[in-house]
């Protein structure tokens, strides 16, 4: 049977759900990559290098539930609504994603069935369980963005939550000494933090999507870093 959805530390006990919508690079059966698509495997493109680990890592330190997608972004992305035109990526560095191509109504409703409902059911389990009083995502970003160079080293993405936004990024710029930027490269005011925004939504409380850049997520050093910063953070605010 297919896994579609991975769980970490369900039994944590602190009002708090970690989730990660990018977590894996797989394509399960019965698909399989095109040849053409070869070049995607591994990449920034099919998933967030170093954030199922660094999510696993935070359920742990919180003693936090995190419920992790199992399965790659390129064959439905749980981060998106099942309207948004890139629920089905079908260009990638400007190239077609032959996996995409031509995706008949009975297949979008056979991915977004086996794999993308079952992702937001788990999260509403873990939601309605735990009561959180503030959902975290956790996502990772490439250096180099169709062209476009990215400096910013640790995005805390938001829609509507300055004032909580400017607290994180205050304690994590001081905690890490690194470049964190508020809505950078991803501004969750246009809608790109779909995932945390509508299960935060459902329990009444903030959602924060924290982006961190994936050459250093991929270190396991600084990806400890990043989990005490991430630790202290939380801790500091009172969540």
């Amino acid at each position: 049977m297919d896994m579609p959805v991975l769980r970490s530390n369900m039994q944590g006990r602190r009002a708090l759900v970690l989730t990660c919508e990018h977590a894996s690079n797989r394509l399960p059966a019965p698909w399989r990559w095109p040849e053409a698509d070869h070049r995607l495997v591994g990449d920034h493109w099919a998933y967030d290098p170093g954030a199922s680990e660094l999510t696993q890592e935070l359920a742990l330190r919180l003693d936090a539930p995190a419920v992790l997608a199992n399965f790659t972004r390129l064959l439905v992305d749980p981060n998106r609504a099942t309207d948004d035109q890139d629920l089905f990526r079908t260009v990638a560095d400007g190239r077609p994603v032959r996996l995409n191509e031509a995706i008949s109504d009975t297949e979008r409703a056979a991915r977004i069935a086996g794999f993308w409902e079952p992702y937001h059911a788990a999260v509403d389990a873990a939601v309605k369980v735990a009561r959180p009083r503030l959902l975290v995502s956790i996502h990772s970003y490439t250096t180099n963005y169709e062209g476009q160079p990215r400096a910013v080293e640790l995005g805390v993405l938001h829609r509507g939550q300055l004032p909580l936004a400017t607290a994180f990024r205050d304690c994590l710029a001081r905690t890490t000494g690194r470049d964190v930027r508020i809505n950078e490269p991803w501004s969750g005011e246009l809608g790109l933090i779909y995932s945390a925004e509508r299960h935060a939504t459902t329990a009444g409380c903030p959602a924060m999507e924290f982006e961190f850049r994936n050459d250093l997520l991929r270190e396991p050093g600084i990806r400890r870093e990043f989990a005490g910063a991430l630790v202290s953070a939380i801790d500091a605010l009172g969540f």
